[in-house]
């Protein structure tokens, strides 16, 4: 008797509340939107609207994104209530909790082939819930998620070391330049339109020039974080040789920023990057007179993000404008002081990135026995 079933006999799939805006205050419970799942130093929006109990999550619940960024999560915080675009996730009998959890991550591929949407990737829910899944008895399932959970820990250790260098250039661009919302070493500030040679942002249609072998590179908002480009998924194209293709098309040196959902991530195109082009999840900045990389560095913190949220609960729909952008207020810090940082970045960077290296023995083998195990192999 096989163990493949659709992911609809393996739990319930309860879509999170259409929050409005004018639902939304300082208090109360927090609503959790997928900006909150990706990056937990994102701010709430709460809310004192009194909905049914179904939406509320507990800590230790499981959730999944199905709309922009696709993705398997555990919650850890406060008990809040879901968002629109994730699923709450409700084991049915005789499924674990984890092992469910290390199930969906591994059908992500699959779900991947579900997505619609021109402007924003999401899946379809029938879709979504006919995907397989290898479904053991439940003693089997446990035992599989144990195997898991051992090499996800040896993973999970090397991430940890890598989020300790993100923490430590947090920490000094606070002991150099001071904290950027309250401005204690009283930096002269101005708007960031006086400092740019160039802004625009992606456009939509790519797909069409989607090729595993492609020659160029497709940045999406994913592969977008805090000061750092993501590079584990890569979507490579054959770019078009068009008027579009080269105004979207990224040099050294410059900004990214993410522009709608999520906003605020950041990035910076080293100087050996190769042809890209970004989609529309995202603009380009090009400084005039700034370190990109305190730039970006500046925008990924509380300086900058406190900026976004402000202009964020402005609108009915997450997003940014050029005005929006333009209108940011950023320290206009010597640029002696400026190239200290970036120097400081890159060493830090380079020697975190050998450590990345030497890391992907973990990941390898974490993605190994997923395959495995839910091939009924492990």
């Amino acid at each position: 008797m096989t163990c493949l079933r659709p992911l609809a006999c393996a739990a319930d799939f309860i879509n999170g509340y259409a929050f409005k805006p004018s639902d939304w205050c300082d208090v109360g419970r927090p609503i959790i939107r997928i900006q909150n799942l990706t990056d937990g130093s994102k701010k709430f929006n709460r809310t004192l609207l009194e909905i049914p109990s179904k939406y509320i999550v507990k800590r230790g619940d499981l959730l999944v994104s199905w709309s922009a960024t696709l993705g398997v999560f555990q919650w850890g915080g406060e008990d809040g209530l879901v968002n629109q675009h994730i699923f709450k996730v409700v084991p049915k009998s005789g499924v674990d909790l984890n092992y469910l959890r290390y199930a969906i991550d591994s059908s992500l591929h699959q779900m991947e082939r579900y997505t619609h949407g021109s402007t924003m990737k999401h899946i379809n829910r029938q879709e979504f819930l006919e995907t397989l899944v290898w479904l053991p008895p439940l003693d089997e399932q446990r035992r599989i998620a144990a195997i898991l959970d051992k090499a996800d820990a040896i993973r999970r250790k090397r991430q940890q070391a890598l989020a300790l260098a993100d923490d430590f250039l947090r920490s000094a661009f606070l002991e150099m330049f001071g904290d950027p919302v309250t401005n204690p070493k009283g930096w002269e500030l101005d708007t960031l339109g006086n400092h740019l040679d160039y802004l625009t942002s992606g456009s939509r249609g790519w797909a069409t020039y989607y090729s595993d072998d492609g020659s160029d590179t497709f940045i999406r908002i994913g592969n977008v974080g805090h000061n750092q480009l993501l590079l584990d998924d890569i979507q490579m194209i054959h770019a078009p040789d068009n008027a579009e293709a080269r105004r979207t098309k990224v040099k050294a040196g410059d900004v990214l920023l993410s522009i709608t959902a999520d906003l605020g991530r950041t990035a910076v195109i080293p100087a050996d990057f190769g042809s890209a082009y970004i989609n529309q999840h995202l603009a380009i900045i090009r400084p005039r007179g700034f370190e990109s990389l305190f730039l970006s560095q500046f925008l990924a913190s509380r300086g900058g993000q406190t900026q976004f949220q402000q202009l964020d609960r402005s609108g009915v729909k997450s997003g940014l404008n050029f005005d929006d952008i333009r209108s940011l207020k950023i320290p206009l810090v010597p640029m002696s002081q400026q190239r200290r940082f970036t120097d400081l970045w890159r060493r830090v960077k380079s020697a975190s990135d050998n450590f990345s290296l030497s890391g992907r023995t973990a990941d390898t083998l974490f993605a190994s026995l997923s395959q495995r195990a839910f091939r009924g192999e492990l």
